[in-house]
């Protein structure tokens, strides 16, 4: 199932090494997600796109059953002078809490502005990548099982005071 938003494609894929060869071959087999799921992804991409001072250039966004120790993956191809961008992320994050969802997607979202940027060398762990991450409420690299814990145990005091919002 394809669905665009702007000019986004959503796509399902079953397993997907993480070598990097096969990912920019698009060595992927791709299947169904439900309607619910669509529309979920559709809503967080929008509203993340939002967060940006310019539009994300995404040209597809895929979730695999399986990346190798990753939650998602930012892609930049190029092939006969044209540039595609895409983010594969795991299907099991479509079953956990939606911010974490929305949160991986930011994060890749970050890796997509950078390179249309022209600076893919801002990657995980360089300040300004960080620091945007950090402004697009995206997840931040290396983001722990404690981090995940004190993100549930603050999203009250956020909501109490006005600045957290339900998806």
């Amino acid at each position: 199932m394809r669905v665009f938003t702007h000019r986004t494609q959503l796509t399902v894929v079953t397993k997907l090494d993480m070598n990097t060869k096969d990912i920019h071959q698009g060595r992927v087999e791709e299947c169904d997600l439900t309607k619910q799921e669509v529309s979920n992804l559709t809503r967080i991409v929008r509203d993340v796109q939002k967060r940006f001072p310019e539009t994300i250039r995404l040209d597809e966004l895929k979730v695999v059953e399986e990346l190798d120790d990753e939650l998602g993956v930012a892609v930049e191809t190029t092939r006969a002078g044209v540039v595609k961008r895409y983010i594969y992320i795991e299907k099991q994050l479509l079953e956990r809490n939606d911010w974490l969802l929305e949160a991986v997607i930011a994060h890749e979202m970050a890796h997509i502005y950078f390179y249309q940027n022209g600076r893919p060398e801002m990657v995980d762990g360089h300040p300004y990548f960080e620091w945007v991450c950090g402004r697009v409420c995206a997840i931040q690299t290396d983001f722990t099982h404690e981090d995940h814990t004190f993100k549930e145990l603050i999203v009250p005091f956020m909501k109490e005071e006005g600045t957290y919002e339900d998806n």
